[in-house]
């Protein structure tokens, strides 16, 4: 029994880390297209603007699985070694975390309310009132 538990963990982890996940903002948003290296600076608080100057505010759900996931696509690093990353820049004072978000309807009113918020979610998530910026595969 324990091997068939351990067989279906094994198997919706496989499952988990072969979703797509795209970068997102709301529909009126003015940015259009992000490419992977403006995703990982932003994300990874290495920028806090876009190409035109703009403020971006990166927000995230509270879903460590999906979490562990896109820092794993845009970095390479554990969710622990991301963690430990934020520890650093936090102390340092040279960098913040995006702003968790616990629901994805809060997420969806945050994105509405500003125009340069943006987000990533796997592609099931993604709802009309969103525009894809970037997408992982």
């Amino acid at each position: 029994m324990s091997r068939l538990l351990g067989l279906i963990a094994l198997l919706a982890a496989s499952c988990a880390s072969h979703a797509d996940l795209a970068v997102v903002a709301a529909r009126g948003s003015p940015i259009e297209r992000l490419d992977a290296r403006e995703v990982a600076d932003i994300f990874l608080a290495k920028t806090t603007r876009l190409p035109d100057g703009s403020r971006v505010q990166p927000l995230e759900l509270s879903d460590e699985g999906v979490k562990a996931e896109f820092y794993r696509e845009i970095s390479g690093k554990t969710l622990p070694q991301i963690n430990s990353y934020w520890t650093t820049l936090i102390f340092t004072g040279k960098g913040r975390p995006p702003r968790n978000v616990e629901e994805i309807h809060r997420l969806i009113e945050l994105l509405n309310s500003n125009p340069y918020a943006i987000t990533y979610l796997p592609k099931g998530r993604i709802t009309e009132s969103m525009k894809v910026l970037h997408v992982f595969r």
